[in-house]
């Protein structure tokens, strides 16, 4: 229970305090939608709105997180009697909390990038409303890509993390600045190597936002249209703000969670 507690308020910390960053990065993700940007959205709607879509992000996160943790702890367990590699452990743990809390959650995640990405409700009053106007194959489009995304970049998230553990043993003194750290470059690391599976992602659950967004049959259509209009380097718009939203978000996620855990422990909560 202290898994999925810890790992659901670590989520909800770390994705708020980054809200903006995240709202940039899906805007350049979907460059096509016009007027989306930053100094519009301040201008037009308001610096608050810099956070629009994160209650729908905190409801989605705390239950995904809180499943991930849970199930990377408890699936460690179990890995560790018939993995002798302690790296390969984490990184079959962490794809198994991946693909389980992506699925469980993933009309949440559909929902978020919509509200993220309209201007002064334009199209949608709430979350329920998203729900009331979207057909479950909409709210299901891109989970595919997701479980092949997603999946990779948990598993390698956490295997880094616990690798950089290592890495920077030096800055054990200051526990804070070594959670930090470890975070923040695991992040990096998973990011590098998966994001052109979640700029993917991000076109196919647009493609009923409006008009505007491109339609796609499916991953490969979608890769192949993205290259032929921007190139190969197209599958990688946005990555380096993805790198400056990464960074903290991951540093934070991963210093809160194990700092929650450490207060459990040494208050023998259970």
């Amino acid at each position: 229970m202290n898994d999925f507690l810890t790992g659901g308020f670590a989520g909800i910390v770390s994705r708020t305090a980054t809200a903006p960053i995240e709202l940039f990065k899906l805007q350049r993700q979907n460059n096509y939608l016009k007027e989306n940007t930053i100094r519009h959205v301040i201008k037009n709607e308001g610096i608050r709105h810099l956070w629009k879509g994160n209650m729908t992000n905190c409801i989605r996160v705390f239950p995904q997180y809180a499943t991930n943790f849970m199930i990377f702890e408890n699936s460690k367990s179990f890995y560790s009697k018939i993995i002798d590699n302690k790296d390969i452990v984490n990184f079959v743990a962490g794809g198994s909390g991946g693909i389980v809390s992506m699925c469980a959650i993933y009309p949440l995640e559909t929902a978020r990038t919509h509200l993220s990405l309209q201007k002064n409700k334009s199209k949608y009053r709430n979350l329920f409303d998203v729900f009331k106007k979207l057909q479950v194959r909409q709210m299901y489009a891109g989970l595919k890509m997701s479980m092949m995304g997603f999946g990779p970049w948990n598993a390698i998230n956490f295997m880094s993390y616990h690798k950089y553990k290592e890495i920077f043993k030096d800055y054990e003194n200051n526990k804070n600045i070594h959670k930090l750290l470890c975070g923040g470059f695991s992040g990096i690391t998973a990011l590098t190597v998966t994001y052109p599976s979640d700029l993917i992602r991000k076109r196919l659950q647009m493609q009923s936002f409006s008009l505007e967004v491109p339609k796609y049959n499916g991953i490969i259509d979608c890769a192949r249209k993205i290259c032929k209009t921007d190139g190969f380097l197209g599958l990688y718009r946005g990555l380096y703000v993805g790198y400056i939203k990464c960074f903290p978000t991951l540093a934070i996620q991963f210093w809160t969670y194990d700092t929650l855990k450490d207060i459990f422990k040494n208050n023998n909560l259970s």
